[in-house]
């Protein structure tokens, strides 16, 4: 269930980071306890955390994102505490799905407001014109936010290759659409300015 790489180059290193790491015939817990490392190699729990942390990398074996992207594990209670039937989401695609959500909700919500009147006053439910509405500034900030978020990652995947291209293009994909969608309202919400102002 765990694909460990060790970076560590001194062999107890390696050692502690191989027996931290080991898994019991079951799979489902560890070989040792950490009261046994921790008196084989006389350190601290801190220590043997800091040296696993930065000598090595454990990776599941079955928790993988739709982009690719599997699930790191930075401690033995991380590993436990991972449920092995729920789908696993990587951080980058929760940020890309929360992002492209807010972005196509609050263009919704702005989209929903009642436009200003034609003398430019407030709108009939008491809200200020649109383009002092802080819904819209909130959906053009975010919209802006979401092409800057585009450049940088199409900039990262022209210099990647392999798996992480496809994982960044993936990315890409996803903010394309979140940006669509934004894209859409805000043409909708034009129109109804548009109309308001005849």
């Amino acid at each position: 269930m765990i694909d460990l790489s060790i970076f560590a180059e001194k062999d107890r290193r390696r050692q502690l980071i191989s027996r931290y790491w080991e898994l019991s015939s079951s799979g489902t817990d560890f070989a040792e306890p950490m009261k046994q490392i921790k008196e084989d190699f006389g350190l601290s729990r801190g220590a043997i955390l800091g040296i696993v942390r930065s000598g090595s990398r454990a990776v599941s074996k079955i928790h993988m994102c739709r982009c690719g992207a599997r699930k790191e594990f930075d401690s033995r209670k991380d590993f436990r505490s991972t449920p092995t039937q729920k789908p696993y989401v990587c951080e980058e695609c929760k940020e890309d799905h929360s992002a492209g959500g807010q972005i196509a909700k609050t263009a919704d919500d702005s989209a929903s407001e009642s436009v200003p009147t034609r003398s430019g006053g407030e709108t009939p439910g008491g809200e200020p014109p649109v383009r002092d509405n802080p819904l819209v500034e909130t959906q053009l900030e975010d919209l802006f936010e979401a092409i800057s978020s585009s450049a940088n990652v199409e900039k990262r995947a022209s210099a990647a290759e392999g798996k992480e291209e496809k994982r960044l293009r993936q990315r890409l994909r996803r903010l394309a659409r979140g940006l669509s969608r934004a894209s859409r309202t805000l043409e909708r919400l034009s129109h109804q300015l548009d109309e308001s102002r005849q």
